[in-house]
């Protein structure tokens, strides 16, 4: 495990007295009288276990991908989100009358009108998405519907009982 060699003394040593013996001859010696802020510990030189690179470039000789650091998008302002909010709240004030005019299957009238109940909280709509939700032929897509209708009921119901 341990190396043996001889010192400047011609003793035997092993790697590890060496390595004590080389501690022992850098360490400064403290002791009464000594400024300890003087202290500066030598360490032995350490063997690279890592190669230097050679000069000679057998890969790709194009130069590194730079690297792009990721945008942080900032949050908007409240008065941008006060802005957007008001455009939503006319824009659904707007498409709710108008949404029986989209030519619309039964399960993309039924998901414009949740989507239309969800964004308002305009529960008037409910009885409407509840026909389209009926006439929607998958059973299981119909099934789905019908428990969302459910959901969103409940929702209502206990907004108004709290």
């Amino acid at each position: 495990m341990f190396n043996n060699h001889s010192d400047d003394n011609s003793n035997t040593n092993t790697d590890i007295d060496q390595v004590a013996k080389d501690i022992d001859a850098n360490a400064p010696h403290i002791g009464i009288g000594t400024n300890p802020s003087t202290f500066s510990p030598v360490m032995p030189s350490q063997a690279q276990s890592t190669p230097p690179p050679s000069d000679d470039i057998t890969a790709d000789d194009s130069p590194p991908a730079p690297i792009i650091a990721p945008t942080i998008a900032t949050p908007p302002s409240a008065d941008l989100v006060s802005d957007l909010n008001d455009i939503k709240d006319q824009a659904l004030k707007q498409l709710s009358p108008l949404v029986g005019k989209i030519e619309q299957g039964p399960e993309e009238k039924f998901k414009t009108l949740m989507m239309l109940i969800q964004a308002s909280d305009n529960h008037d709509l409910i009885k409407e998405a509840y026909e389209s939700a009926n006439k929607i032929e998958d059973e299981t897509v119909k099934a789905q519907a019908l428990l969302s209708i459910v959901n969103e009921i409940n929702y209502f119901t206990q907004q108004h009982t709290t």
